[in-house]
């Protein structure tokens, strides 16, 4: 039996549904992530899970205890927000302790659990400190520890990090996967940032216009997305129409693809992905077709081209070797293994 069980999941706003019937499982331990643009139920569900927002329909199950109607003070679950939300009058031992001092928690273990939560996210010596005097950074550290101190049977992080600067956040997704694993607390969080979504998940549940469009390992939704949104939100991706050909198919405008097992089931039109980095740049004439480098742009371990060719605009990725690059202008080959080659359905797509 799973540890979080969500089942029809429904949340409407007058005649907008923002949560449309959603169903997934958590396990026990697990960390997963709704991700999604802004306005696709993610958040609405988080809110929901927390007690924050009534469901009109379906049910919320932890552990086997039926939460869809409980109070959210009764449900023991952490709620880390996007603000924070840290009373700026008190100091940062004292935000930490709120929540044990609503529940009774004698003294004595309420001030050695405030200091354990503080020693779990590097903050020993804070304990002082307003959140005035605190990096964002630190902020978001001391929220953490106040939704940990209270022993959660769930944490659910609400899009914390996406008021810190890049690098600051790469440091808190290693710390927040680090306390996730050593504390073995099943958790869940909502982001639109996909990097930070596929660096912590084990799994990611991709969300538009109140549904779940696919649920699966991080590399196995990139790989295999199911669908030309989720291949198009997961990562960069080349779309270029696709149709059959009697035993092949025809990309574009022409370009011949010899027939795939892949590309059964899928009607006439579908669509054909092709991921950046599985794209190969080659000299001119070598390859399936050929380009002109429209503009390139160094990122440091890479390359991104963009390129103009006769299945339009593509995007490529060539890793970073030290070696010369094709120049702007110039013309270049284009290959790819027909393996790395994904087939989508056509079908029109919810706006």
């Amino acid at each position: 039996m799973s540890f979080l069980e969500i089942r029809g999941l429904t949340r409407r706003y007058g005649a907008v549904t923002a949560v449309d019937g959603v169903d997934f499982d958590v396990r026990e331990g697990e960390f997963v992530s709704l991700l999604g643009p802004s306005g696709c139920g993610k958040t609405t569900t988080l809110q929901m899970i927390a007690g924050f927002a009534p469901p009109d329909a379906g049910s919320i199950r932890l552990d086997g205890q039926d939460l869809t109607r409980m109070a959210p003070n009764r449900r023991q679950i952490g709620v880390v927000f996007q603000s924070y939300a840290l009373f700026p009058h008190m100091t940062v031992g004292q935000n930490i302790a709120f929540g044990l001092e609503m529940r009774r928690v004698p003294k004595p273990e309420r001030e050695a659990r405030v200091r354990r939560a503080l020693e779990q996210v590097h903050l020993a010596n804070f304990i002082d400190r307003y959140p005035r005097q605190m990096s964002g950074g630190q902020q978001q550290r001391v929220a953490l520890a106040r939704a940990l101190v209270i022993a959660p049977r769930l944490l659910l992080l609400d899009e914390p990090m996406s008021n810190l600067d890049a690098k600051l956040k790469e440091d808190m997704q290693l710390e927040i996967r680090r306390l996730q694993r050593d504390l073995g607390i099943t958790t869940i969080l909502v982001t639109h940032d996909q990097n930070e979504a596929m660096a912590l998940s084990d799994r990611v549940a991709v969300m538009r216009a109140g549904q779940i469009m696919r649920i699966d390992t991080p590399q196995s939704a990139y790989e295999q997305p199911g669908s030309h949104f989720t291949s198009i939100f997961l990562g960069k991706s080349n779309s270029v129409a696709a149709r059959r050909n009697g035993a092949g198919i025809i990309l574009g405008d022409g370009l011949v693809l010899e027939a795939s097992p892949a590309a059964e089931g899928l009607g006439e039109n579908f669509i054909c992905s092709l991921r950046p980095e599985k794209l190969n740049l080659c000299p001119a004439g070598a390859g399936r077709l050929d380009a002109t480098v429209k503009s390139r742009i160094f990122l440091g371990n890479h390359w991104l081209f963009q390129l103009e060719s006769r299945l339009g605009e593509l995007l490529v990725f060539q890793q970073n070797v030290g070696a010369a690059v094709p120049a702007e202008g110039g013309l270049v080959g284009l290959d790819w293994s027909a393996e790395n080659v994904v087939f989508l359905p056509g079908e029109a797509e919810r706006g």
